[in-house]
């Protein structure tokens, strides 16, 4: 999955009123399947009710080659758009039925590479828990318990000391890995529970490969091993901050030592 970005163009700020839910910004490359044929796009923001998607004018069939006013902007909607039309997700394989809402097609102005035709699409069916899973961009992981809600109760009072970075190795125990499936930070703790930061994971590939658990964690800080202890998966949630990654919330079962709480300090 590619990282979140800023938008700013004139582009977004067209399609951006008017939104029954908040959209999230992320690059998704998709294939959109039209009345009379099927374009590569991206799309630039989603929410569980629709998305903005971008495909560039020289893959439509019939686009004017010169500037596209609002009568060719028509045609191309009344060919290729008129009804519905699939908006297949790559590589997820995520389908969903849309229809636009609104259209633009950029200019020179608009700081893009080549002319886009852009859909504020709306669609027909939201998303379901199972699609925004698959997704993996939407911050509480379908299935799982919601963030706030898993922090609150298992009281994640500490949170990790710049100075005193502690690393988190998870393994399933699988016998044909060698090493651990994931390796992170440790970003909280509470009394019987931790958050660990995976860099580059997806909360989709945290939940397929770590499952409900028990699975192994080792806490280190440098080559020292801090502890050793079973652990289950809570929940999950997709960050960009610092670098797009995985955060997942894991119970222990029994209180971590005084050696690891005082690692961390209170907040």
């Amino acid at each position: 999955m590619t990282g979140h970005t800023d938008t700013s163009t004139a582009l977004d700020a067209l399609v951006s009123g008017k939104r029954r839910v908040p959209r999230i910004v992320s690059r998704l490359p998709v294939r959109v399947k039209g009345v009379h044929g099927e374009f590569e796009g991206m799309v630039h923001d989603i929410s569980v009710d629709g998305a903005l998607v971008r495909i560039p004018v020289a893959e439509i069939d019939g686009a004017p080659s010169g500037p596209i006013g609002p009568a060719a902007q028509f045609e191309l909607l009344e060919r290729h758009f008129r009804d519905s039309f699939d908006l297949c997700f790559i590589p997820s394989d995520v389908i969903v039925e849309a229809q636009v809402v609104r259209l633009l097609v950029s200019s020179d102005e608009d700081e893009v590479s080549a002319p886009e035709l852009a859909l504020g699409c709306r669609f027909v069916s939201p998303l379901t828990p199972r699609q925004q899973s698959q997704l993996d961009v939407f911050g509480d992981c379908p299935g799982l318990e919601p963030w706030g809600q898993a922090a609150t109760r298992h009281d994640l009072c500490r949170a990790a000391n710049p100075s005193k970075p502690v690393t988190a190795f998870l393994q399933d125990g699988a016998e044909d890995l060698a090493g651990p499936r994931f390796v992170g930070r440790v970003r909280a703790i509470g009394r019987a529970a931790l958050t660990v930061r995976l860099p580059g994971a997806t909360r989709s590939r945290a939940r397929t490969q770590l499952g409900d658990g028990p699975f192994s964690v080792r806490i280190m800080r440098g080559s020292r091993e801090l502890l050793a202890v079973d652990a289950q998966l809570v929940t999950a949630r997709y960050s960009d901050q610092p670098t797009p990654g995985c955060e997942v919330l894991l119970a222990t079962g029994k209180p971590l030592p005084r050696a690891v709480r005082r690692l961390f300090r209170a907040v």
